[in-house]
């Protein structure tokens, strides 16, 4: 009993002493910073991270928050602020709970001082010629962390544009309080001068090895050079047959410093059949059937067949194309097309066969010359006969819009021109020429937006208007030119009204695309325009306006497009609207 009298009396200290040693809750301020200074000081601060593992006496908060202190300064270095000062205390609180009061005096940014680069090992200097400002660093300036950064993988990727691909480099920033300037150092060990080995190919089936190394950028032997690996994955892209491309190399070079490299392919699935069906106020509803082989002759030789069958118009076509034709920059098309199109104006019945040679200098100039024979037959028009036509149809593009199905930004500039000589009965001559330019304006606020504009102009010389082929005229109304008219039917009329097609045309167009959403936008237009009956457009003759709106769900493969378009000078063969259903925006 008596045993048991003592003990109570020890367990009322124990108990007091319990209540002594409690946890210290606490919370952390920063003074003398804000902004993303306070985010990176919190981010780094150990003193914030164990918040809720507080430590029990008010010495030992003190201590941990001290000891936070080279965390911070770390913290705020990546900032420039290699000056600054932090001093830490521990404050009361009326909640109950201390506060932790970090006071930071961050100072000023230092300028960049001294650049060296300096080269560790090695007979040859790669660093010849490099400068500061080759790397991005410009002495003066304030000494930011990230362009720091930036330099150090710059100047790594000049090593490497010289062909030393395992060069390393140690960095050292050096900031000196006496001249308050920073100093940066640069320690490069260059490693070995690397050249191309044996290339290997691994993972082709039914491509030529032959035609995918054409489309290497590197020869055996040549420096290394990053920019040929991204040249050759772009050419490689291009042709379509790969669903994988992939580079990989030895680990180091041989004693020659050569080092071999595999490039990893995946085969696309090069055959493609499709069908679908469509449907628009002046072709009515119809189907396109297309099938497709990419890789014919296993050289990325491209054969299709393509059929549209609407109402009023039915057509099929078929298309051999070679790539690479003579040189890596140009093509060969040989494209043999029939069709019957019932129009206003005229029903036409034709079958061609062309040869085109398209050529790409540059990544936005397109070069195409071509040469062909079409018999044409006219009927239900104002000249209805047989054309016997030898056409040489020459195209010149400069195109810089971003995206073809969907452009927001840039433009293009297509001229087109067709000496068209008529062999057959009374012979004649006669030139087709055409010059579209589009351009697009963005715009991110508040919604992202883009103005489209588009003009188009048109003339043919040669003979009166009536001894041309009726097909072969210019007319408009469509759903690329002066929407809401009937199809085909703009263009000079006769007494009952019937369209006869002109020698010139102009047609200016107008759009406001909003994209409210990842998938959904909303487009306004107004177009104006008209064709004349003579080679050079009547600009003082009347306008036919028209004006519109449309809905745009956008998909992986570009917008579906919904417009409805109203003719503002509605002539008595016109409705009141036309609805068109395509995919792609009009132009």
């Amino acid at each position: 009993m008596g045993w048991l009298i003592v003990n109570k009396f020890l367990l009322l200290p124990l108990i007091f002493a319990s209540f002594c040693l409690q946890a210290l809750d606490y919370q952390v301020r920063f003074e003398g910073v804000s902004g993303e200074a306070v985010d990176i000081l919190r981010s780094v601060s150990q003193t914030v991270l164990l918040e809720k593992s507080p430590p029990e006496t008010r010495m030992a908060l003190q201590r941990r928050a001290q000891a936070d202190i080279s965390n911070l300064l770390a913290g705020l270095h990546t900032l420039g602020l290699y000056a600054a000062e932090i001093s830490a205390t521990v404050e009361d609180s009326y909640a109950n709970k201390a506060i932790v009061v970090f006071r930071v005096s961050p100072g000023s940014v230092y300028p960049l001082g001294d650049v060296e680069v300096e080269l560790v090992s090695g007979e040859i200097n790669p660093l010849e010629g490099i400068t500061p400002r080759d790397i991005g660093l410009i002495v003066g300036a304030p000494a930011l962390p990230q362009e720091i950064l930036e330099a150090e993988s710059k100047l790594l990727e000049i090593l490497k544009e010289r062909g030393y691909l395992f060069a390393t480099i140690d960095k050292k920033v050096i900031a000196r309080e006496a001249t308050e300037e920073i100093s940066l150092l640069f320690l490069v060990q260059p490693g070995p001068l690397v050249k191309f080995g044996k290339t290997n190919l691994l993972g082709l089936k039914t491509v030529s090895p032959d035609y995918v190394l054409s489309k290497i950028c590197w020869r055996e032997l040549d420096p290394y050079n990053p920019f040929l690996l991204s040249s050759t994955q772009t050419a490689l892209e291009g042709t379509g047959l790969f669903s994988t491309i992939a580079f990989k190399h030895a680990k180091e070079p041989s004693k020659e410093g050569e080092l071999p490299f595999d490039v990893i392919l995946e085969e696309a699935c090069h055959r493609t059949i499709g069908a679908g069906g469509s449907y628009n106020t002046y072709l009515g509803p119809g189907v396109t059937f297309n099938w497709e082989n990419r890789n014919a002759f296993h050289r990325g030789q491209k054969l299709s067949l393509k059929g549209d069958i609407f109402v009023i118009l039915q057509n099929g076509k078929v298309e051999y194309t070679i790539p690479d034709f003579l040189e890596p920059c140009q093509r060969l098309r040989v494209v043999a097309e029939v069709e019957k199109e019932k129009t206003k104006g005229f029903t036409e019945t034709f079958y061609s066969s062309f040869i085109h040679l398209d050529r790409f200098p540059t990544d936005y100039w397109r070069y195409s010359v071509g040469l062909g024979y079409k018999q044409l037959f006219s009927s239900d028009s104002n000249n209805n006969e047989p054309f016997s036509l030898f056409k040489l149809p020459l195209s010149t593009k400069y195109s810089k819009q971003d995206d073809f199905l969907d452009p927001t930004t840039g433009g293009s500039i297509l001229l087109k021109a067709a000496p068209t000589y008529r062999f057959n009965r009374s012979p004649f001559f006669y030139t087709t020429l055409e010059g579209i330019e589009t351009l697009y304006y963005p715009l991110s606020w508040p919604l992202f937006q883009v103005f489209a504009l588009k003009l188009d102009v048109g003339s043919i010389i040669g003979p009166r208007t009536r001894t041309i082929p009726p097909p072969e005229r210019f007319y408009a109304g469509s759903e690329n030119t002066l929407r809401g008219y009937r199809y085909l039917t703009v263009s000079p009329l006769n007494r009952e009204g019937k369209p006869v097609g002109g020698r010139s045309l102009f047609v200016f167009s107008a759009e406001h695309r909003i994209r409210f959403s990842s998938d959904f936008g909303w487009t306004t237009f107004y177009e104006v325009g008209n064709v004349y009956d003579e080679a050079i457009p009547r600009l003082d003759q009347k306008q036919l306006q028209s004006w519109g709106f449309g809905l745009r769900y956008y998909t992986p493969v570009g917008p579906l497009r919904a417009d409805i378009a109203f003719p503002l000078n509605r002539r008595p063969i016109d409705r009141n609207f036309q609805v068109y259903l395509s995919i792609g925006q009009a132009f």
